[in-house]
């Protein structure tokens, strides 16, 4: 009561006086008074409301100036007022309200500046501990206002406080603020920086630290939810906009507590698997998975910090440190799926597959703590996952899948996880790629590369690990030998500062004896092995430093002691590694006769006992590190960190040689043992030396081999030298049972034993390898869009293979792609797959045949759209079957080429590439295993395969290129094994070629077949057998056929005929064959006959005409069979078939006459000249017109010429070129001009002031009659006359010499010749061959022969658009044949003169009629040369004389020349009637006699011609006064006319004065002899009465009964000539047709066509059978 008073009376004097001297008074006499209730050093718990009741509550003003005055005052008034606070703290009414608000920022303040100066420089002696009382009593104050309900004593306590009397607290705990982070970040990495850590680490554990830290997190919420904006910052999107780094905003103290208390766990918990346990314990992950989820979505930061706790050290460091606690792990692997952000969630996972496949030590330890399960789990939840963080979990899942997968997890990988349905692109398409997915993982897990690794071994990883091996008391016999598997993994490269850890060396081996003798191996920390022998004076050591162990893989290792067979000898230590002897030196062996009575294996093992003193600890940094020192204890000092001597005791070690130094300092030059750190698999230690084919077998066997030393085995014997044998696979409680057959020396375990399960082994635990078939099912079903990616064609082969150009000689690259780029594709991700699971396992392999694998495999990929099967799939089942064969499993190697290689319906349907890859390495198989693939995969199968799969109308038929080139591929597969392995007995697999060829309807496989035949025919050893099978009954008819099939390729017909030229060329045939092959019954003509209508190719008539060359003796109907086939042919197969024939005419003479004897030859030949080739529409070439329309057709109007303008012939509105410069060999253009010659020409009546006779001079031909004179279709008229002859054709050089031999000929032709102009050369001369020297004879019959060409040119003419205008090619063969007649007569005997004269007379008579009738509108064909021919002809006969008296041919042929000589004169050509003025003039001069008839007759004709020039003279002398250049040119020619007229007249008048009555006739008429003005006065004469008066009566009636008496009776003579051409025309037509009927039935008859039926039978049976084989 009197403290009360006391009290009172202060506060009473203070807030009366306001003097702080009283206020001080009561702030030690308050304290004084409730010291009792401050305790520091007590956390058991007191109730607030028994420590609270006495305490007042202080006004709020009163509070505001004490607490200003905290900041303010010293140590000791900073003391004092803490500890008012903390009284005042009792009664809750001094926290609600604001009034905490007011305490903590001035607490945390002092916090903050008591910290700054206990971390600054050292304290004088006694402030620091002032420093830390005051700061001790602040925390005090802050328990009391963040926790005024003592609710973390109390739950320390182990009291439980339910939410029902949380929800009774009436005083809510003070708000923290913003600065109470900063100073915890500030605070507790001091804390943390103690360097006593095992201090450290205990009293954190023994004050249930663990607790406390997740429940600061728990409260850290509370703190969250309370805490107001920071100043100046009242939303959001300010500082969004404020700060740069915008997840700092976001994390902005949001995780604070919770990365600091995580840091804190990390801290506590490294490198002591103690406290890991504790808090597994206590607390557990789970339960901090929980505590962290309940505090809110997690921060970047703080996944970072679970990170950096899972490798205890900074998890962004490079390269990444390994695992060190692997349930920090699990607890982000189950936390990724509700993650808030794609963001977090793909860095988390990446950062996941970082550390947890950095090193085999983290997988291994992932493996262990249950990643796999985990990360299962993980990828089950459907749709949270993004696809770019499905697959860093997948391939983090592949690469913990390679160390160990179970078969509950494997079964759990092989099912679809739900939510597949609502993927994008549909169900299907969702499980496709899950399925994807899921192969590309489990090849990943069963791929495998390099050495074998143990399933099961001993972790001796663990500093104190190790087997300790029970003491042998008495060694058994004279040698030392240790085998035993391992795995060292290469050292942590990562740069570090001075060594944090001594030198030590990594026991494989120790056994001792305890006189401190024995022997040991062990590695140094970069992996060298050292081979040790210790006697009781020295250390003995061989290092191995060129040979390394540490590189993750396992290894093979052999130890061998050798001792000295007799006294003093040599004792030999032997290195095996992997089986191979890697080292052999002379060391000193151990007494073998002591017990060894310290025995360990991969443990610590013996120490010495010398004394050594240690290095310094290195200071652990003021700040939080993520590297702490190791807790481990060191005995041993080393002198440096490699292999050096440190103490300077001895001289430094040669590498690779003995090395001695005192016992019992080997831990001073080599460092202190301790464990192998490693694993360690199966030990065997014998007690004799072994060879080296022993430990080669015993490597062979593998590190998984459970019974090396079986009964059964090759190794048995070495039972008996074994003294101890341990396995991980017999260890249990940690005990490793000794399965020697002593079984003495069971071991202990200290550490690990780990089993692992390697996916191969663990799908026979699923079902075996038909348990993965179902993922080749769903992603068979995959649609397009499924599988993402690029096309791989182009990527992998390039784009040269991805057409069909010039691809016959290419070679795929295939293999060469690496197995990530091809599982880009799912179904070539699953054959790599099945290739992992197979590689090395038999027991897989079995599995897949018995479960009928391949076949499932094939039927399920012929679901495979084709787009999927691309050259990744091919490329991939090329390494599956590859990888088979390697393995040496038959079965299943011939099963997979069964239903993959050589199931074309799985890559008929791909790209042109991948086919033709399939083909090539399907090539190379057939190559490697022919005579084992003959019988099921022979040529029957590859043609059966070539016409089912590689036809035109297959679905998705390739490009012609391309599928001439897989057909050339497969083709030439089934030629290896016709020509490699064709032998007389087995000739009648040609039989099977013939059935393919009889079945198939593509020509282009046909072709490739033939060319076999050919092969086989060229250089075959069997050729001889083979042409007689090819000849037998039924086999000669399949090559028939083909050249009878419609709408075949041209290629066909020309193998055809090489097959039958080369069995011609067989001099070795038998008879019988050969008469088959002659075709004697029906030749050629019969084989014609069948062939179809339509065009016709170069090589159907080029082997044709080979064929007809090759037989024995030629038959002249064949010939024009083949003639008459090109006529369906194009221009050039023509000009070719013209070409052979002039060089066969010319070549053998005879031929001519035999030609001229078959019937029809005529038409046959002629129609050769026909530009456009026959079509099937088209009337047969020897079947003319009817006798009842003898008329032609009329010709086509313009409009209807073809669209496209020949070369030779145009529309009649344009310029065409000359006609007869098809025969310039050096000028084959020539510029076209119009002569401008009327149709009537002679007549009269055209003059001025002429009479009324016509001018039409030859009676006209009565209709109907089929002769040269119907107008034929009209040509464009072009300039010309001369033309060319046999001689201009041989000497143009424009036909070489034909090789008929060869099977391709080419004839190059004059390349100033087109073909037009080459054809119509060759083929004149040729018909001129045939009708003149051919046809026999000079009588009428003969020339009717002739005749019949020309009736079929005018034909022709007038049906069909010829190379040449037929009329230009009459006058080219009547030039031909004047001048060969001329040549005839010139060199012919005596005794037969009087036949070449009835030649000329004929020839005479058809060139008055071609020239007066089809000449008398065409000024062309009066060509110079027929003037200079038919002159030099009636010279050469002397015909001229007999004009009027003679013998009537004679005389004949006399009018004949002088018509044509009159004809010449009335041209306007003024080179030619020029000639014809001279000619004429010397017939006046000498021939003409004085009768009247001839004299009226030429003078009508003069007087015509004289009469038209004068009155054009007359006109352009009216016109020429107009000054027109044009009407003076006209008339200079006109005068020039006259000049040549005139004369002749005169001459005529002078010669015939009296026949013609001149005297009492033109009594006028100036003098004619001797007169200078004649000239002048003539043609004033002319124009008067007295001379037309003349003309008209007296010399016209003369001039006209004369032609009607002498040329009318020449024309009724050949009218009747043409008829009988035609008449014979016709009957050699219809001779033709018949016998072409013929033929065609004896060809029937001897190759009947039931054959044909038979043969498509017999293919439908063939391609019944070749698809069961398929």
């Amino acid at each position: 009561m009197a403290a009360s008073e006391r009290l009172y009376e202060l506060w009473l004097l203070y807030y009366a006086q306001k003097d702080l001297g009283y206020l001080q008074q009561w702030l030690k006499a308050f304290v004084g008074a409730f010291k009792k209730s401050i305790s520091l050093s007590s956390l058991e718990p007191r109730r607030p409301e028994e420590a609270g009741a006495e305490v007042p509550l202080l006004p709020l003003d009163e509070l505001h100036v004490l607490a200003e005055q905290l900041h303010q005052a010293d140590l000791e008034q900073a003391l004092l007022l803490l500890k008012l606070f903390i009284i005042l703290c009792r009664n809750l009414e001094n926290i609600e309200a604001g009034r905490g608000q007011v305490l903590v920022p001035r607490v945390l303040a002092l916090l903050t500046k008591l910290v700054a100066e206990l971390k600054g420089c050292p304290p004088p002696q006694g402030r620091g501990t002032q420093l830390e009382n005051v700061a001790l009593h602040a925390l005090l104050l802050c328990e009391g206002l963040f926790d005024p309900y003592q609710t973390w004593r109390r739950q320390r306590s182990g009291e439980v406080i339910s939410s029902k009397e949380k929800s009774k607290y009436k005083f809510p705990p003070a708000a923290l603020p913003q600065e109470f982070s900063a100073f915890f970040q500030d605070a507790i990495p001091m804390m943390l920086a103690c360097e006593d850590r095992p201090v450290l680490q205990a009293t954190f554990l023994s004050n249930n630290c663990f607790e406390h830290l997740t429940r600061l997190i728990q409260n850290s919420k509370l703190y969250l939810q309370s805490r107001a904006p920071p100043e100046g910052d009242s939303d959001l999107a300010t500082r969004l906009l404020t700060e740069p780094d915008v997840q700092k905003v976001l994390d902005q103290d949001t995780d604070a507590i919770a990365v600091h208390v995580v840091r804190v766990l990390t801290c506590i918990m490294s490198d002591s698997p103690s406290a890991k346990e504790v808090f597994k314990e206590r607390i557990g992950y789970p339960h901090l998975q929980e505590v962290l989820q309940s505090h809110g979505p997690p921060t970047h930061r703080l996944l970072q910090e679970l990170l950096n706790m899972a490798v205890e050290g900074d998890h962004s460091m490079c390269p990444p440190p390994p695992i060190r606690n692997e349930q920090p792990v699990l607890v982000l692997a189950q936390w990724l799926p509700s993650l808030p952000t794609a963001e977090l969630r793909l860095f988390l996972a990446q950062r996941l597959r970082w550390l947890c496949d950095s090193c085999p030590a983290s997988r291994a330890t992932c493996v262990q703590a249950g990643l796999v399960g985990c990360l299962l789990e993980t990828l089950s939840t459907g749709l949270a996952l993004e696809a770019r963080c499905q697959e860093q979990l997948l391939a983090l899942l592949q690469a913990l899948g390679r160390v160990s997968i179970r078969p509950m997890e494997l079964r759990h990988l092989l099912r679809p996880r739900p939510g597949l349905d609502s993927e994008p692109g549909g169900a299907e398409a969702g499980k496709a790629r899950h399925a994807g997915a899921v192969i590309r993982t489990l090849s990943g897990m069963a791929r495998h590369q390099g050495p074998a690794r143990a399933l099961r071994y001993f972790d001796l990883t663990p500093s104190m690990a190790g087997i300790m091996v029970p003491p042998v008391q008495r060694w058994p016999g004279p040698g030392f030998t240790f085998h035993a598997w391992l795995c060292l993994h290469p050292m942590d490269t990562a740069p570090t500062p001075a060594p944090t850890r001594p030198l030590q060396r990594k026991q494989l081996y120790s056994f001792f004896t305890s006189s401190g003798s024995g022997f040991e191996a062990f590695f140094t920390a970069a992996g060298t092995l050292v081979v040790a022998v210790c006697t009781r004076k020295e250390y003995l050591t061989m290092s191995l430093p060129e040979v390394s162990f540490a590189d993750s893989a396992w290894h093979c290792v052999a130890i061998v002691h050798v001792p000295g067979r007799r006294p003093f000898s040599q004792n030999l230590v032997h290195v095996y590694k992997d089986g191979h002897l890697v080292k052999t030196a002379p060391l000193r062996c151990p007494s073998l006769s002591e017990p060894f009575s310290s025995c360990c294996i991969g443990s610590a093992g013996y120490r010495t006992t010398t004394t050594t003193t240690g290095l310094p600890t290195p200071p652990v940094p003021a700040t939080l590190a993520y590297t702490h020192p190791a807790l481990t204890r060191s005995q041993s000092v080393p002198a440096s960190t490699g292999l050096g001597w440190g103490s300077g005791l001895v001289a430094p070690l040669q590498e690779g040689s003995i090395d001695s130094t005192l016992a019992g300092t080997q831990d001073t030059r080599w460092g202190s043992p301790t464990s192998l750190e490693g694993e360690l698999g199966a030990v065997a230690i014998f007690h004799e030396a072994l060879q080296a084919t022993a430990l080669r077998t015993l490597c062979t066997l593998g590190p998984n081999e459970t019974a090396p030393f079986k009964p059964e085995g090759e190794l048995h014997e070495l039972s008996t030298r074994l003294l101890l044998h341990y396995s991980p696979q017999a260890c249990k409680n940690n005990i490793c049972l000794d399965l020697s057959p002593s079984h003495g020396l069971d071991g202990r375990l200290t550490g690990h034993r780990v089993e692992t399960w390697d996916v191969k082994d663990v799908v026979n635990c699923v079902g075996g390898m038909g348990a993965l078939l179902p993922l080749l099912e769903r992603v068979a079903a995959q649609p397009k869009e499924a599988e993402a990616g690029p096309a791989e064609t182009h990527d992998l082969v390039g784009p040269e293979l991805t057409s069909g150009h010039n691809t016959q000689g290419l070679v795929l690259p295939l293999g060469k792609s690496s197995e990530e780029r091809m599982e880009r594709n799912a179904v070539a991700a699953f054959l790599l797959m099945l290739r992992n699971f197979l590689q090395g396992h038999m027991v897989n392999q079995e599995s897949l045949v018995q479960c009928q694998g391949p076949a499932i495999i094939g039927a399920l990929l012929r679901k495979v759209p084709s787009w999927a099967m691309d050259m990744n799939v091919l490329m991939s089942a090329q390494l599956l079957m590859e990888q088979v064969a390697a393995e040496g499993s038959g079965p299943l190697l011939y099963l997979l080429y069964q239903h993959l290689l050589f199931n074309f319906h799985l890559w008929t349907l791909s790209d042109f590439a991948v086919r033709l890859g399939h083909i090539q390495y399907m090539s190379s198989i057939v190559r490697e295993h022919r005579q084992k693939l003959r019988k099921k995969y022979g040529v029957q199968f590859i043609l059966d395969a070539l016409r089912t799969h590689y036809s035109p109308q297959r679905e998705r038929p390739l490009a012609a290129d391309d599928l001439r080139t897989v057909q050339t591929s497969l083709l030439g597969l089934a030629r290896e094994f016709l020509v490699r392995s064709l032998s007389a007995d087995d000739v009648q697999v040609t039989q099977t070629m013939l059935s393919f060829l009889a079945a198939t309807g593509d020509d282009g496989q046909a072709v490739g077949a033939l060319d076999l035949l050919l092969a086989l025919l060229h250089g075959s050893l069997v050729q001889e057998s083979l042409a007689v099978f090819l000849l037998e009954p039924g086999n000669l008819e399949v090559l028939l056929a083909l050249l009878v099939r419609p709408g075949s390729l041209p290629l066909l017909p020309d193998r055809v005929c090489k097959i039958l030229r080369r069995l011609q060329q067989n001099e070795r045939l038998p008879e019988r064959s050969r008469q088959r092959l002659r075709l004697r019954e029906c030749g050629l003509q019969g084989l014609v006959a069948c062939l179809p209508e339509g065009t016709v190719s170069p090589q159907l008539c080029q082997g044709l005409y080979k064929l007809f060359l090759g037989a024995d003796c030629l038959n002249l109907s064949d010939l024009l069979a083949v003639v008459q086939l090109s006529l369906q042919a194009d221009l050039s197969v023509r000009l070719d078939i013209c070409r052979q024939l002039f060089h066969l005419i010319y070549g053998q003479p005879d031929v001519v006459r035999l030609l001229a004897r078959q019937a029809g030859w005529q038409d046959v030949l002629t129609r050769l000249y026909v530009l456009e080739a026959a079509t099937a529409g088209s009337p047969p070439p020897s079947s003319p017109e009817s006798p009842t329309s003898p008329k032609p057709a009329p010709p086509k109007p313009p409009t209807e010429s073809p669209a496209e303008p020949s070369d030779v012939f145009l529309p009649s509105e344009a310029p065409c070129p000359d006609p007869d410069g098809f025969y310039h060999a050096l000028s084959p253009f020539c510029t076209p001009f119009d002569l401008g010659l009327e149709r009537s020409s002679v007549g009269s009546g055209n003059t001025a002031g002429g009479g009324g006779s016509s001018g039409t001079l030859t009676p006209a031909s009565q209709p109907g009659t089929p002769s040269p004179l119907d107008g034929p279709r009209p040509f464009p008229a072009a300039p010309g006359r001369h033309s060319s002859s046999l001689s201009n054709v041989l000497e143009d050089g424009s036909l070489p010499e034909p090789t008929i031999s060869g099977d391709d000929t080419s004839n190059t032709s004059n390349p100033q010749q087109t073909s037009e102009e080459e054809l119509c050369n060759l083929l004149t001369n040729v018909l001129f061959s045939v009708t003149w020297r051919g046809v026999e004879g000079s009588d009428e019959a003969a020339w009717r022969e002739r005749g019949q060409v020309f009736s079929v040119l005018t034909q022709l003419g007038a049906s069909a658009t010829l190379v040449r205008p037929p009329d230009c090619i009459k006058r080219s063969l009547l030039e031909m044949m004047l001048e060969s007649a001329l040549t005839d007569i010139k060199e012919a005997p005596v005794g037969v003169l009087a036949s070449l004269t009835q030649q000329a007379l004929w020839l005479l008579r058809l060139l008055q009629d071609f020239l007066c009738a089809e000449g008398h509108g065409n000024q062309e064909l009066w060509s110079e040369k027929l003037f200079e021919g038919v002159c030099s002809l009636l010279d050469r006969l002397g015909a001229w004389p007999h004009l009027a008296n003679g013998t009537a041919d004679l005389r004949e042929m006399a009018q004949i020349g002088l018509r044509l000589v009159l004809g010449y004169i009335l041209l306007e050509d003024p080179q030619l009637h020029a000639q014809a003025y001279v000619r004429l003039h010397m017939l006046l001069q000498t021939a003409v006699p004085a009768r009247r008839e001839e004299a009226c007759y030429v003078l009508s004709k003069l007087e015509a011609a004289l009469g038209r020039v004068l009155n054009t003279s007359s006109l352009e002398s009216a016109t020429d006064e107009a000054g027109s250049p044009l009407a003076a040119a006209a008339a200079a020619a006109a005068a020039e006319r006259c000049s040549w007229l005139v004369p002749l007249v005169r001459t005529l008048l002078d010669r015939a004065y009296e026949p013609l009555g001149l005297q009492w006739g033109l009594p006028s008429l100036p003098p004619t002899n001797g007169s200078p003005t004649f000239f002048e006065d003539f043609q004033a004469f002319c124009a008067t009465p007295e001379w037309r008066h003349f003309i008209d009566k007296q010399v016209q009636p003369t001039m006209s009964q004369f032609e009607m008496d002498t040329y009318a009776k020449s024309h009724d003579l050949m009218s009747g000539f043409w008829n009988a051409c035609y008449d014979m025309l016709m009957s050699s037509g219809q001779r033709r047709q018949w016998e072409r009927a013929q033929s065609r039935r004896a060809f029937q008859v001897c190759h009947p066509g039931s054959w044909c039926w038979n043969l498509r039978r017999g293919g439908r049976a063939w391609r019944g059978y070749a698809t069961r084989q398929c």
